[in-house]
C-alpha cells in the first residue's frame, strides 16, 4: 500500500489478489474567506459543490451584490463589512495622523482632497472616520 500526496488529491494504491485498486481522494484546495464560483451562483468558502475559483467577472458580480446593500468584502478580516459613507464638513469624525498616538474627536471643518487632509479642530490630520458617537467605537480606532 502506497499514499502519494500531491497538492489538491491523496492517492491511494492497494493490490489485493493481483488486483491494483487506485482511490483518489480529494483535499479542498480552497482556504477560508476565497471567492469561489459553484453551479448556483459565487460565494465566499464555505460550501463543497466547488468547481473552481470565481472569473473576475464573477468576483465583480458577488461585489456588485454587496454594494447594491451597502456593503463590501473585506479579505483582511475575511468578513463583509459596510462601506463607510464619504465624510462631509459638519460631520463628528474621529481624526490622527500617521500614527494613532495623537486623535481627536471633533467636528469636521474642511477637507482638502488634494492631499487628502482633514480640518479638525485647529489641525489637519491625515486620516478621519465618521464617529458614532460611542467611547467604544473611539476605542475601536485607537486600537486599529
Amino acid at each position: 500500500m502506497e499514499i502519494l500526496n500531491y497538492t489538491n488529491a491523496t492517492v491511494k494504491v492497494t493490490e489485493q489478489g493481483g488486483k491494483i485498486t487506485i482511490d483518489v481522494t480529494d483535499i479542498p484546495k480552497y482556504k477560508a474567506g476565497d471567492i469561489l464560483a459553484a453551479q448556483n451562483g459565487v460565494f465566499i468558502y464555505k460550501i463543497s459543490d466547488i468547481r473552481g475559483y470565481a472569473t473576475i467577472n464573477e468576483r465583480q458580480r458577488l461585489f456588485d451584490e454587496l454594494a447594491k446593500v451597502g456593503k463590501r468584502w473585506n479579505s483582511d478580516q475575511l468578513c463583509i463589512e459596510d462601506i463607510p459613507k464619504p465624510l462631509k464638513v459638519g460631520d463628528m469624525v474621529i481624526a490622527w495622523g500617521s500614527t494613532r498616538d495623537m486623535s481627536i474627536i471633533g467636528k469636521l471643518k474642511g477637507i482638502d482632497n488634494d492631499a487628502p487632509r482633514y480640518f479638525v479642530g485647529d489641525w489637519y490630520f491625515v486620516n478621519a472616520i465618521k464617529w458614532d458617537g460611542t467611547r467604544e467605537h473611539y476605542e475601536k480606532i485607537l486600537n486599529g
